[in-house]
Parts: structure tokens; C-alpha cells; sequence
């Protein structure tokens, strides 16, 4: 009908135009590489490896911020002109961690027809082990634990059996009042900030009473949402000393009020005491003194969990 308007596009946040900045400076470095080895490198040769049927176009919307990065498009990308999505957008690899608890993902189910969330579950693993080389320690484990606890809520086997290995990620569940929280294999920097994948674990998977847990204190609503993470630094010391676990409630991804806070924060993971300083800033401090506090933008702050219990061994 003439005279409709298509419904215009919303104007890209500035968070989202520097992330389409991030991108084509590492296209223009790429196409520079390729242009060095005598080859040569197009927006419609990244949109062709990418799969999409728009090709250049829709490449260039992306490079020059026409139209918002998205999850699929940062991994496509990031295959295709070798980054990290952390190196480009912080608030994406936020939400790769998410994307197993989100809604299923459009998929050919195979041929034996399994159900919604078995298949949803098989796409999210299959892009775990695409792309793990570009996901902290931290997300590669809870994008594992996600995948097993919505296989876990399917309920009773099915007749036909699971083509997703999920042993490791579900061991049994503790009897009566005891309850199993798993420990990410991720040391949470209390001073500088890292992430490092091969860090060994402390301690194994933590069994525990909740009548225990509510004698210390604890609150939570969901025992599935509680996991336990290892410091590493001295910058929260006294209150977290170096090597301490802590129990974490994961299921707190937005700030709750003053608490400690595990968060990533210009793509690395921290621990921090967190106060609203202003409308625009965090303010993320550190209980040792000789450690400054800093102001942090809260839209560049991607809280993971809130630090709910810490075991402090001291030596005798």
C-alpha cells in the first residue's frame, strides 16, 4: 500500500558503534595481511565464509554500524577474520555465557527426531567446541553446566538415548538435605583481572548441607544456581584472601545493592566490591588498602554472580 513506511531501524547505542568500529579495524588489518601475501580480501568474501545469503551487504551494515552486532554474527566473524569476541565486544561474550539458558535455538532437528531441548542443547555444545578458544574458562563451564541442567529438566529417559554426552557436567545428586555446587575451574582475579583456562582446581565439587548453608547466613532461591569460584590476588584481603573459594549465586547477573560482585569488566574477569558512584559509573573497590579503587562505566560491566559465602583458611 503505498505510502507505508517500513518500521525504521533504532539507533545503534555507543557501546554498539564502537563494537562495529572493533570490527572493521580488524578487517582493514586483516585485508592489509592479505594484501602483503599478494591475496586479497573483500567485505563479499567475509559475508560468502560467513554463509550469508546477503553477502557484502550485510557485512558492511555491520562495519560501518547500519545495524547491531549479534551472538551468531560475532562467531561467524570471528571465525572468519580470527579475533576473540571479547577482543570486539565484551557485552556479547557476556551473553555467549548466557545463551544455553536462553530460548531454543532455530535448528534441523537430525533425523531421529529428538526433542526441542535435546537439540537446542547438541547446537549450544557443538558451538562450545567451535569456539572455546574465544570463551574464558568461566563461560565454556557454564554454558556446559546449562546444557546439562536443561537436559537434566526433560525429566525421565526418553526412549531413544541422548546424543549429547553430559556424564562430566552431571554427577549425582546428593541425598536429603545435602546439596553438590560445582566449582568453575576459573581463578577470578582480585587485583588485576585474569582469566586463565588451564588454572587446576583447589578443591573438588563442594558437598554441602543446606540446613548449614542457612545457619551461615546464606540466602539464595535455587541451590542450581550456586557455584564456587577460586580467588586469586590479594587485592580483597582481608575479607578474600589469596586461593580462597567463594560461593557465588550465578543466577545475579544485575547489581542487587553494595556486595562483592564477580564481573567482567574490559575482558577480564574480576571480583570486586561494587557501589553505584553515579547515574553512569561503578565504583569497584578493593578492601586491601594498597590497592585504588577505580571508576568503571556501568554499561562496560557485565556482572556474572554475586559472591554470597567465603572460606578463609588461615594458617595456625
Amino acid at each position: 500500500m503505498r505510502g507505508m513506511n517500513k518500521t525504521a531501524r533504532r539507533e545503534l547505542t555507543d557501546e554498539e558503534r564502537a563494537e562495529c568500529a572493533r570490527l572493521k579495524a580488524v578487517y582493514e588489518k586483516r585485508k592489509a595481511e592479505a594484501k602483503d601475501r599478494g591475496e586479497k580480501l573483500t567485505q563479499a568474501d567475509v559475508g560468502d565464509a560467513c554463509g550469508w545469503k546477503s553477502g557484502q551487504s550485510a557485512v558492511n551494515q555491520y562495519f560501518n554500524g547500519k545495524v547491531p552486532l549479534n551472538v551468531e554474527a560475532i562467531l561467524k566473524l570471528s571465525e572468519v577474520l580470527g579475533f576473540k569476541p571479547v577482543e570486539v565486544s565484551p557485552r556479547l561474550s557476556a551473553e555467549i555465557i548466557r545463551i544455553a539458558q536462553a530460548a531454543p535455538m532455530a535448528s534441523s532437528p537430525p533425523a531421529d527426531n529428538p526433542k526441542p531441548k535435546e537439540a537446542a542443547a547438541a547446537k549450544v555444545m557443538e558451538m562450545l567446541q567451535k569456539h572455546r578458544e574465544g570463551l574464558s574458562a568461566a563461560a565454556q563451564q557454564r554454558i556446559a553446566d546449562a546444557v546439562a541442567d536443561s537436559l537434566r529438566e526433560q525429566g525421565p529417559a526418553t526412549s531413544q538415548p541422548s546424543d549429547v554426552i553430559i556424564a562430566d557436567f552431571l554427577p549425582p545428586a546428593p541425598a536429603g538435605d545435602a546439596i553438590r555446587i560445582a566449582h568453575y575451574d576459573v581463578r577470578t582475579a582480585l587485583g588485576s583481572g585474569q582469566l586463565v583456562p588451564d588454572y587446576p582446581e583447589i578443591m573438588p565439587d563442594l558437598v554441602v548441607s543446606k540446613q548449614h548453608l542457612q545457619e551461615l547466613g546464606v540466602i539464595y532461591k535455587d541451590p542450581s544456581h550456586l557455584k564456587m569460584l577460586t580467588g586469586y590476588g590479594q587485592s580483597m584481603a582481608p575479607t578474600i584472601q589469596h586461593l580462597d573459594p567463594m560461593i557465588v549465586d550465578v543466577s545475579i547477573r544485575e547489581f542487587e545493592g553494595d556486595g562483592i560482585y564477580s564481573f567482567v569488566w574490559q575482558g577480564h574477569f574480576y571480583t570486586k566490591r561494587l557501589q553505584v558512584a553515579d547515574a553512569e559509573h561503578f565504583e569497584m573497590i578493593s578492601d586491601n588498602p594498597n590497592h585504588k579503587d577505580r571508576m568503571i562505566r556501568i554499561e562496560d560491566t557485565y556482572i556474572q554472580a554475586r559472591v554470597l559465602l567465603v572460606w578463609n583458611a588461615k594458617k595456625l
